[in-house]
């Protein structure tokens, strides 16, 4: 029961498909300080879902108001995917306080209403109609809808993890906005807005229910920068790692750079699903790079397979490759969706000045690639900023924590062992 809230919000993968602890990546970087308790909480809020992964079992008193065509299923998740239910619960309440705020200039909600009302709805479609039937009760203090049974306490849970975020206070025994929230509103309205589309949603792949547990942990527990916390600088640990701590800067001399062939840097042997995932290491954290070493092994890994040669530089350059008579550099960088722009601007200017300051062995041209420890989605701008504009390789995780690369280089792809 102890590691019960640790899965339920992807921090490690349930101990009822993992014999061991094993971390995630979001749970990473707040060991590492990359993101504040306040990022950490209101990231992983917005991001539950349902479907859900971790949520399978069809209680008794569900399954036996069911019908019988539905009746023969045996997982909850796989039920509320038949039922074409997509929601992510406190996206839904966000948006039912934000319509009220915006239509009434009120922005609160009793758990009387959201037992009545929010709970019902089964997709983001059905906000609107659940603003105007609060409304309406609100105007006539009628309503022919019941609460829904037994849901009152999941209400009150819910009130209570929504108010560890910056977004919602509690104001009298009611769910509010807080004046932060209402001071961005747009913008996380925006946010809201990103999470709400079908394709933000985790989805289930197979019927395998131990592979599909695992693959949701993977996908919750992953670092989605296409998902941001807007800074909340009160609450925003000061602390932040360095720029050094995950690649030196390095030296102007030539003869700075001593490469030497690639060891593993160590860590837990974990299924092939979830390459990413490293063992918690206290001294590790402290100069933040948990995430960052196990990219490196996870790109040495694949480039390795292939046949390639990799070097490294602990003081500068993290993967130097050599594969079939071409060089590639590659910078790692373990980022969050609050520094990811920062961190790609240094990491562009460090490439270029290990390129500059390496000898050339070989006369092809050598190629650059920057490295993310995130998901980024598809249609972020920064992918054709790197792949076409700088016209470097971009590697990151796509949702299940595999490697990911977006390249104009046919051989990369050969390289990291990957299809284009």
């Amino acid at each position: 029961d102890y590691q019960q809230i640790l899965s339920e919000f992807g921090l490690i993968y349930s101990t009822k498909i993992c014999n061991k602890i094993i971390i995630t990546p979001i749970a990473m970087a707040y060991l590492d300080g990359a993101i504040s308790y306040n990022e950490l909480i209101t990231l992983q809020v917005l991001k539950y879902q349902y479907p859900n992964g971790h949520k399978t079992d069809i209680s008794s008193s569900l399954r036996s108001t069911l019908p019988a065509h539905l009746n023969t299923f045996e997982s909850l998740s796989e039920l509320q995917t038949i039922c074409k239910i997509q929601i992510r619960p406190a996206v839904v309440i966000w948006q039912v306080l934000a319509e009220l705020y915006h239509l009434t200039g009120n922005s609160c909600l009793s758990i009387n209403e959201l037992q009545t009302f929010v709970v019902r709805c089964t997709s983001h479609s059905d906000v609107l109609p659940c603003v105007a039937s609060i409304r309406k009760y609100r105007t006539s203090g009628k309503t022919n809808i019941l609460p829904v049974s037994r849901s009152r306490r999941n209400m009150q849970d819910w009130v209570k993890i929504l108010c560890q975020t910056p977004l919602f206070e509690r104001i009298n025994q009611s769910l509010a906005l807080s004046q932060y929230a209402i001071d961005n509103i747009d913008a996380i309205n925006d946010i809201c807005k990103q999470l709400s589309s079908a394709e933000s949603f985790w989805y289930i792949s197979t019927k395998d229910k131990d592979y599909y547990k695992q693959d949701w942990f993977s996908f919750y527990g992953n670092i989605d920068v296409n998902t941001q916390l807007i800074p909340h600088e009160e609450a925003k640990i000061e602390k932040s790692i360095s720029e050094t701590s995950d690649s030196q800067v390095l030296p102007s001399e030539h003869s700075d750079i001593s490469l030497s062939p690639f060891k593993y840097i160590e860590r837990q042997n974990v299924p092939n699903h979830k390459p990413i995932i490293s063992e918690y290491d206290y001294n590790k954290s402290k100069a933040g790079s948990i995430l960052h070493d196990s990219m490196v092994n996870l790109i040495a890994d694949n480039s390795i397979k292939q046949g390639a040669t990799v070097f490294v530089d602990p003081r500068s350059v993290d993967l130097y490759i050599q594969y079939k008579e071409h060089e590639f550099i590659v910078e790692v960088k373990s980022i969050t969706p609050s520094n990811f722009i920062a961190r790609m601007r240094t990491a562009i200017g460090q490439i270029h000045q290990y390129n500059y300051l390496l000898k050339k062995p070989f006369d092809e041209p050598r190629r650059l690639g920057l490295a993310f420890t995130a998901n980024i989605p598809q249609n972020a701008w920064q992918i054709p900023f790197i792949k076409d504009y700088l016209n470097m390789d971009l590697l990151c995780l796509d949702s299940g924590n595999h490697l990911c690369l977006y390249s104009n280089n046919t051989l990369s792809f050969e390289l990291f062992g990957l299809t284009a």
